[in-house]
């Protein structure tokens, strides 16, 4: 509520009140309108209402807590996706917010933000019960951080608090498939080094085998990333497609090169021999990758399209099981857990926050860590003679 105060000494009135402003609550204070001072309760009050009619006006990522209430759930909404707009890498604001447009935005457009119950939000997630398990957890989460918003400025509780999370069905949590190292030979033996194309293709695969790079990651490294003499990779950089049609049309390319997920997946992993002699191979035969935008693509990256179809062809070739490229990184995991049982050392070449991100990704594959640790410790205690 605006609060009004006559000053003593000068009998001019001002009004305090609160509004966003750059994502944040603030207290503004108007003592005077126009270059006229208020004399007058009745021109401080004309003055706080002209002033609102103006700010409403302007996207301040939120509306003021007087009529945040009131307003309708698109609009409010509308308004957060300004606000996470800087907060969220484009590839996952492309995600959330299309997902939202299609699942969640039509559902509840018809509803003010007073009007949405328990039940409201029940009956929506209900009736996304075709989808799958993880597909209605992503939803849930888009929604429940944007009332997570709504509760951190405007202190109304998040009705998402209330509902039932999405029940676990069983037997649909997929395992994680990944290939042993002797799958992998097999597969990259269908490849011909002799066929340049098939190079291409070959050396990209086993690059990202070896070094556990995502697939926007792999296909943004360039030869000045690659430190032979240090055998080395630098991977600071990764390429993402999902971007607006709005910037897809200003810089007229379908692509994105943007930082990788997060700052700890900024890293230097070092390189097997077998890679650095496949890669060796490559540029030999493709000079022209040393100067390029891209070591697979030259002039632009290579599209996910081409490689899922190349990946696909050579995995029926190599009768192994199919897997995604999102995998090879899982098989990546699984290499790195038959070598060393170091769980720090697997979340640095990953390029996880922390460890506790790859052992909830990855526990299955150090089945004997326990036992091993033990062991560790055993051998510092003095033997008994």
């Amino acid at each position: 509520m605006p609060s009004y105060q006559c000053r003593g000494k000068t009998k001019l009135w001002s009004v305090r009140f609160e509004v966003i402003e750059n994502g944040k609550i603030i207290t503004k204070r108007i003592s005077e309108w126009e270059g006229n001072k208020l004399t007058r309760k009745k021109d401080a009050e004309t003055a706080y209402r002209k002033y609102m009619e103006k700010y409403e006006q302007v996207p301040h990522y939120k509306y003021s807590y007087l009529n945040i209430q009131d307003k309708n759930f698109k609009d409010v909404f509308n308004n957060y996706k300004i606000y996470k707009k800087d907060k969220l890498k484009d590839s996952s604001y492309y995600d959330e917010f299309k997902l939202a447009d299609n699942h969640i935005i039509p559902y509840f457009e018809k509803y003010k933000i007073k009007d949405i119950t328990q039940q409201i939000v029940t009956d929506w997630q209900n009736s996304k019960k075709k989808y799958s398990y993880d597909y209605r957890c992503k939803m849930r989460s888009v929604l429940f951080n944007f009332f997570e918003y709504i509760f951190f400025n405007y202190n109304i509780p998040n009705i998402l608090l209330r509902v039932e999370p999405v029940p676990i069905p069983k037997g649909e949590i997929k395992e994680k498939h990944f290939w042993t190292y002797e799958e992998f030979t097999t597969f990259i033996n269908t490849f011909d080094d002799n066929d340049k194309n098939d190079l291409i293709y070959k050396t990209f695969y086993t690059f990202t085998y070896y070094m556990g790079t995502r697939l926007g990651e792999t296909c943004a490294i360039n030869y000045k990333d690659i430190d032979f003499k240090n055998k080395a990779v630098h991977i600071t950089k990764s390429i993402t497609y999902k971007i607006s049609k709005e910037e897809k049309e200003k810089n007229n390319i379908p692509y994105k090169i943007t930082t990788p997920k997060t700052s700890s997946s900024n890293r230097v992993n070092m390189m097997p021999d077998a890679l650095i002699e496949q890669l060796k191979k490559y540029i030999n035969n493709y000079p022209e990758s040393k100067t390029s935008t891209f070591l697979f693509g030259f002039d632009k990256p290579l599209s996910e399209k081409t490689l899922n179809r190349k990946k696909d062809d050579h995995i029926a070739f190599a009768e192994v099981k199919r897997i995604t490229n999102q995998e090879f990184r899982h098989s990546h995991a699984s290499l790195i857990s038959n070598a060393t049982s170091n769980v720090l050392l697997l979340a640095k070449r990953l390029g996880h926050k922390d460890v506790s991100m790859t052992l909830n990704t990855y526990s299955h594959l150090f089945p004997n860590f326990d036992r091993e640790l033990v062991e560790k410790i055993n051998s510092l205690q003095p033997q008994n003679k």
